[in-house]
């Protein structure tokens, strides 16, 4: 081969050896084009992630913000209910003390009131008791009169005992109260029942048949009455009364103005002389 030849054939091979530097030069460039928009399609991507995960976390910083204002909404809320109440509390005991200091300021209207009612009380309390006592166990009476001279006078004030008649009956002597019409006569029981009483001539007494020695009486009786005679005969329960002063007494021994007197009619029996306070005591001896 010439010389020509050769350097033909080298510069063949230049060429083709150019060529395909060129050719690798290529390929390079564009494979870094490609790895150059790869990588930016990752930090694209990278870019899209990061800018969505930034929005969670707004929401997120929201959600929590929001729960967060809800919270100190509430607790403030709570507080201010709390503070109201404190309120109300602090106004109902002001209003209590007030109401205390009130009733406290005003001891004299309250005291008044209580001791009213205290006075009411006690009058009723006494007014039963009174009606307790005079209904059933005695009261007061005034003599008016001298058929019971010289044991009682007129004007004597005595104590009649209502209650011992409710268990027992009248005995010989007793002095007695009972109605008759529109006043009350005070005797002294002289007959008991069963028994027959008489007055004789001379204005002495008998009791079935016996001569009474009557330590009450001294005086002769001058009027008979109704007991003359063969005398009066007691029914059951009947009792035969005269005065101590006989000749000055309207009694049993007028069978049809006094008669003989029943126990259901007596009142009670007299027992203590309440005055004139120089004879003050028990009216028998």
């Amino acid at each position: 081969m010439s010389t020509e030849s050769k350097e033909n054939v080298n510069t063949e091979e230049i060429k083709q050896n150019a060529l395909a530097e060129n050719t690798d030069n290529t390929e390079a460039a564009e494979n870094t084009e490609n790895i150059e928009a790869a990588a930016t399609d990752s930090d694209d991507e990278k870019t899209d992630i990061g800018a969505a995960l930034a929005g969670e976390t707004d929401e997120d910083v929201d959600l929590l913000k929001e729960m967060k204002r809800k919270a100190k909404e509430e607790k403030k809320a709570l507080k201010q209910k709390l503070k109201e109440e404190k309120a109300e509390a602090a106004e109902e005991k002001k209003a209590t003390k007030k109401k205390k200091s009130d009733k406290s300021e005003n001891p004299e209207d309250i005291n008044i009131v209580k001791d009213l009612v205290s006075v009411l009380i006690y009058m009723l309390v006494i007014v039963v008791l009174c009606l307790l006592i005079v209904t059933f166990v005695g009261q007061r009476t005034t003599v008016n009169g001298d058929s019971m001279n010289p044991t009682l006078e007129n004007g004597d004030n005595l104590w009649i005992d209502k209650f011992s008649y409710r268990f027992k009956d009248p005995q010989r002597y007793d002095i007695i109260v009972f109605p008759q019409q529109d006043v009350f006569y005070i005797k002294r029981v002289i007959g008991l029942p069963g028994e027959t009483v008489k007055i004789d001539a001379e204005g002495h007494l008998y009791i079935n048949g016996e001569l009474v020695q009557d330590e009450y009486s001294q005086i002769t009786i001058h009027n008979a009455d109704d007991v003359g005679g063969d005398g009066i005969t007691l029914g059951e329960g009947e009792y035969f009364v005269m005065g101590d002063n006989r000749n000055n007494s309207h009694d049993s021994r007028d069978q049809n103005v006094v008669g003989n007197i029943t126990k259901k009619r007596m009142i009670g029996k007299a027992v203590f002389r309440l005055t004139p306070f120089s004879k003050f005591g028990s009216i028998y001896k």
